[in-house]
């Protein structure tokens, strides 16, 4: 059974005010958004929300998106985690799982949230 899209949990980890504000916006319209502004405040806010999507940049600050994602695996291995760069290609996207080259068309992230979560409960 999958989950609805309102209770959806996704937390957005990036450092940049205006993307993660946009991202914020647009995703609060389907789903419930959390954001944090660099790797160890993105790991803290998934303790404390227990996301079921983390979107990450890749370039943060304190940890970049791939670390951030291991130790995400590391605390909820259920958890998913999608990365976002600016490069055509990142080393170390193993706990990722998808890699999404920036810019991000809106929708494209709607799907895939919703896709990602198809069979949590």
């Amino acid at each position: 059974m999958a989950l609805e899209e309102e209770s959806i949990r996704v937390l957005v980890v990036d450092d940049d005010p205006d993307s993660r504000e946009v991202f914020a916006e647009l995703l609060t319209e389907r789903f419930e958004v959390t954001t944090a502004s660099a790797g160890p405040e993105g790991l803290t806010a998934f303790a404390e929300k227990k996301p079921h999507v983390v979107i990450t940049d890749q370039t943060l600050p304190g940890m970049e998106g791939t670390q951030l994602a291991r130790k995400i695996k590391e605390l909820e291995p259920e958890a998913h985690v999608v990365l976002l760069t600016g490069h055509s290609w990142v080393e170390g996207t193993e706990a990722c799982d998808a890699v999404l080259q920036k810019p991000v068309e809106p929708e494209r992230i709607f799907a895939l949230v919703v896709e990602l979560c198809r069979h949590q409960r």
